[in-house]
């Protein structure tokens, strides 16, 4: 009976969730700033209208001071306040009672009636096991025979299924062992297959092999005859060098040589007519006559053509390196390392300490003076250079500068040439 008016009581009741319902109340406001209630903590707060900021101190000396009396906030100055505070609680505790008890009789009205609608469901609940447990023992009547006439053809089946299982295994012993005899001989095939193709890749290895050594044979036999060639025509090239220096230093000892003797000739003629300017008062003096012939110069007796012009004992008496090494002029390059060997131990410092020789400065100097000369006839071309100097320093001071200067200029670039030849060989 009074179902029907707590639904429409129901209907027309508004709902109001959390989110509505209110947090704070105002109290004054002054400006943009006002004065709020809130609810929750019981605390007065300010909040500016304009600039959205809260505070909990008044924002100003003069702004309208708020109490609390008996839990309810009130202004000393109740002019300045926009609505009564006291009515104002008055009003939300009224809605708040109002709202409990209606929330009271609606749940009271949602228990009676879940408890109607829990008898209901067991009452059908009940009667449905009832009918379930009816079926339920046809059902397993129904199954008991379904499995009973399933196990007969069941066994009829299993019996028919064994016999052709054992067909079938008879079959496929059968065929396995035709498979495994098949088998065997595809094995022995192609084992014998791979025997065959693994003999004719080692008869193909083996010609391989043989073939490459051949060629690596042919290509050394061929490298060392193009090596034999181009020794042999470096050795041609390098005699051709050393033919041309040769005659170049004949052609150059030749001039020097009919310069030195034009240059007597003309001092000759020079003195002659002194001479017989002077004798055009005295008795003449006869003159020798030269040969007709000209001189023919080389190397070997360039020295004793201008014989009169050789330096004294004293300048052909100085040692030279090949003295300090006690070889000759001719020794080659081998016998005069042997000589620097020796006597290099023989006065190195401490060779002399081991010797037990102390305080002796003759040996010292000894041993630089032959590492000097071992450093100068070491080399091929140094020691050419030197050798030449030699052969300059036997000609008389009056002719032996012209000459030196002349034969070091002329053979300086042919001593390059004969010495990248020289090189070229030793490579």
């Amino acid at each position: 009976a009074i179902e029907q008016p707590i639904e429409s009581k129901e209907q027309q009741q508004p709902k109001e969730s959390d989110e509505t319902k209110p947090t704070s109340l105002p109290i004054v406001q002054q400006g943009e700033w006002s004065a709020y209630f809130d609810i929750k903590s019981g605390l007065v707060f300010y909040y500016n209208e304009q600039t959205k900021v809260s505070l909990w101190d008044p924002p100003s000396k003069d702004f309208p001071r708020v109490i609390m009396e008996n839990n309810i906030p009130k202004v000393l100055d109740p002019r300045t306040s926009n609505i009564s505070m006291e009515r104002a609680l008055t009003m939300t505790m009224e809605e708040d009672e109002a709202k409990r008890k209606w929330e009271e009789a609606k749940e009271k009205e949602k228990a009676r009636k879940a408890k109607l609608r829990a008898e209901k469901a067991a009452a059908e609940a009940a009667a449905s096991a009832a009918e379930n447990a009816q079926e339920e023992n046809i059902a397993a009547q129904k199954r008991e025979l379904a499995a009973e006439q399933k196990r007969r053809s069941e066994e009829a089946l299993l019996k028919l299924q064994i016999e052709e299982e054992e067909r079938e295994k008879a079959a496929a012993a059968e065929k396995i062992a035709a498979e495994q005899q098949r088998l065997e001989s595809e094995r022995i095939a192609q084992e014998k297959a791979e025997q065959e193709k693994q003999q004719k890749e080692e008869e193909e290895a083996r010609a391989m092999v043989q073939a490459k050594y051949e060629a690596a044979k042919a290509a050394e036999l061929r490298r060392l005859e193009q090596e034999r060639i181009d020794r042999d025509r470096k050795l041609a090239e390098a005699q051709v060098l050393l033919d041309k220096e040769r005659l170049d230093k004949e052609r150059a000892a030749a001039a020097a040589a009919k310069k030195i003797k034009e240059e007597e000739d003309r001092k000759a003629a020079e003195q002659a007519a002194t001479q017989a300017t002077a004798a055009e008062t005295t008795t003449t003096i006869k003159q020798p006559s030269r040969p007709t012939e000209e001189p023919v110069f080389t190397v070997e007796n360039v020295e004793n053509m201008v014989a009169p012009l050789k330096a004294t004992d004293a300048t052909t008496a100085s040692a030279t390196l090949y003295d300090i090494l006690n070889c000759p002029p001719s020794a080659t390059r081998s016998e005069l390392k042997r000589a620097y060997i020796t006597l290099a131990k023989e006065t190195h410092p401490d060779a002399l300490l081991q010797a037990g020789i102390q305080n002796d400065e003759i040996v010292p100097d000894k041993f630089v003076e032959i590492s000097q000369a071992w450093k100068i006839l070491g080399d091929t071309t140094s020691r050419r250079r030197y050798d030449r100097e030699i052969a300059a320093k036997g000609v008389s001071s009056k002719a032996g500068s012209i000459f030196e200067n002349w034969v070091m200029g002329a053979a300086k670039k042919m001593d390059e040439a004969l010495s990248k030849a020289e090189d070229t060989l030793e490579k």
